[in-house]
């Protein structure tokens, strides 16, 4: 895109054909997708983390990955060690976009100049000044887009006002008649993301406070919630879907990690068993043992997994004679 002057892609097929290959992976690993499940609270009980969605049903999980616009958070009821983190999302800033969609019969700029039929971007001091199109795609689209501040003073607007307002835009841009231009449109839509009810904007920004306030969303310290998305990624690039990609991945590593170095951590070991019967239980105060001996010729081995805290494992006899590894 944009003539090699930077780097920049778009997907074919928009961002709908990405989200249909990650549901289809999702799907092909057995994972279950609950549509229509808006999510109102989270409670964490046991050591387990329970999910309850406004339409009643409830979900329970080891571990919970809340990756909702910040404008959400305040919405979401929550255990009342994550409110005090979610409290600093107020560091991090937080905008709104107007989109206008506009599918024309041709690609009518190319045909009145030239040297605009490998238009990209356009910026102008129209009231809509942001503009693009899908080359190097030939598709007759326009959008135009603007954010920030101007957008609350165009909020009383309707989707037909702020249509109007995209074509008047750029026929002062092109020096067109607006009639010409709605005369050649096919299709239009116009998205004021503060009206979403499950967005209320568009996507974050730093403030000087948001590297401080992402530390603080980093870790669960010991919780079973884990907050994710564009506004928590440490980068250059917030705000952007690259960015929701990056820190998901971020997010899943820590899982991992936490279920490998947390406070109750797995361990396996085998120990040489001479004699002991095929399979039973043992339980101290400190472990639980499932032993199952699997015949090796002439010995038995033991098996053994448990879940204890580090500490007892130090102290253990097991462990002075064979090791905490």
């Amino acid at each position: 895109m944009d003539g090699g002057r930077s780097r920049q892609a778009r997907i074919v097929g928009g961002y709908g054909a990405l989200v249909d290959f990650l549901t289809g992976e999702c799907r092909n690993r057995g994972i279950a997708i609950h549509l229509c499940s808006a999510v109102s609270a989270m409670e964490e009980s046991d050591g387990r983390s329970v999910v309850r969605c406004a339409n009643g049903d409830a979900h329970e999980y080891d571990a919970v990955i809340l990756t909702v616009p910040l404008p959400l958070l305040k919405e979401i009821v929550l255990p009342p060690a994550e409110r005090e983190r979610v409290a600093a999302a107020a560091n991090i800033g937080f905008g709104n976009v107007i989109k206008i969609l506009l599918r024309f019969e041709t690609r009518w700029w190319g045909d009145k100049r030239k040297d605009l039929a490998d238009l990209t971007f356009l910026l102008s001091d129209a009231r809509i000044p942001v503009w693009w199109t899908q080359h190097p795609a030939e598709h007759p689209v326009l959008m135009g887009w603007f954010g920030g501040p101007k957008t609350e003073t165009m909020a009383s607007l309707n989707e037909q006002e702020l249509i109007e307002a995209g074509l008047a835009s750029l026929a002062n841009i092109f020096d067109l008649d607006p009639k010409q231009l709605m005369r050649n449109l096919v299709a239009a839509r116009a998205i004021n993301w503060a009206h979403d009810t499950y967005a209320h904007g568009a996507y974050s920004y730093a403030t000087p406070e948001t590297r401080k306030a992402q530390s603080t969303f980093a870790s669960p310290e010991g919780g079973l919630i884990f907050f994710s998305g564009e506004a928590l990624y440490r980068g250059w690039d917030m705000g952007t879907v690259e960015a929701a990609l990056t820190n998901g991945l971020e997010t899943a590593r820590a899982i991992l990690a936490a279920a490998q170095h947390d406070t109750y951590l797995n361990y396996e070991t085998a120990l040489l068993f001479t004699r002991h019967s095929s399979c039973r239980r043992m339980a101290t105060s400190s472990l639980l043992i499932h032993a199952l001996t699997v015949p090796t010729g002439t010995r038995r081995y033991l098996a053994i997994s448990w879940c204890v805290r580090p500490s007892t494992i130090a102290r253990s006899r097991l462990a002075r004679r064979f090791g905490s590894s």
